[in-house]
């Protein structure tokens, strides 16, 4: 009897563990880290329509990461700075911080993105991305005004 039991006990203490650490991740893992935010500008002024957080869709986070780190850079793109298309922004709240801001003008071959660099919209870097992310971006944004 004495043999059956270490193991026995070696399994429950190890269940134990894991749902201990399954509950504290759960409960500690209510925090935004990051948001998406989406609308569009005009005349310099920016209209978020529309803020997705990791905590409400995460696929969704992850899929804009990926289009930003995958976009190819250009050295200049024709566009009105002012009156982009959309407008998407990349914001921290656990950190306080603004990590990405962007603005986005549409056309047959995707989007070219102009990413803020400096104080103001005068520093920016250029890079475009293709018509499949440039739809999904947009998808993003119809389905909050479906809603």
């Amino acid at each position: 009897m004495k043999g059956y039991f270490k193991p026995f006990a070696i399994i429950i203490g190890a269940l134990l563990l894991f749902l201990g650490g399954y509950v504290f991740g759960k409960s500690t893992s209510d925090q935004v880290t990051r948001e998406i935010w989406i609308g569009d500008g005009k005349d310099g002024e920016t209209d978020v329509q529309k803020v997705i957080t990791d905590l409400e869709n995460q696929a969704a986070v992850d899929n804009l990461s990926l289009i930003y780190a995958h976009r190819e850079s250009i050295d200049t793109a024709d566009v009105d700075i002012n009156n982009p298309d959309l407008y998407v922004a990349f914001n921290s709240p656990k950190q306080s911080a603004l990590l990405v801001e962007s603005r986005l003008w549409l056309n047959d071959k995707g989007a070219v993105i102009a990413e803020r660099t400096g104080e103001t919209w005068d520093e920016v870097d250029y890079s475009t991305i293709p018509v499949e992310d440039a739809l999904y971006i947009q998808s993003l944004l119809k389905n909050n005004n479906e809603e």
